[in-house]
């Protein structure tokens, strides 16, 4: 995964959706369970430079992925030099979808990324 770079963490929930209708509205248009209290949301650029959206259930890896940005970006020794460089399985651990939120249209739900 290497050349990934993270651009924003925040999560996904009723209080930061406007409200349990809309969170509810939000999951069932990108095929989440609405019952998971929240998700994790990662905002990367990948290495082509297109924008993509990763959503996991996990909120603490999406949190432990953006602490190890930060400590590489820091150059601390011992750290792996570059964006992200194979620190998440994306496949494994988020769903990805192309865009971010603001991109999408709201007639079509995006499809996730093989």
């Amino acid at each position: 995964m290497g050349g990934i770079r993270l651009v924003a963490r925040f999560t996904w929930k009723p209080e930061t959706t406007g409200g349990a209708d809309n969170y509810r509205r939000v999951c069932e248009r990108l095929d989440l369970d609405p019952g998971h209290g929240s998700y994790g949301v990662l905002h990367v650029v990948a290495a082509d430079h297109s924008r993509e959206t990763w959503i996991t259930p996990d909120e603490d890896y999406a949190r432990a992925v953006e602490q190890a940005q930060q400590l590489i970006a820091s150059g601390i020794p011992g750290t792996a030099a570059g964006p992200l460089n194979g620190l998440v399985q994306a496949r494994d651990t988020f769903i990805r979808l192309p865009g971010w939120p603001e991109t999408w249209d709201p007639a079509t739900p995006p499809r996730p990324l093989e």
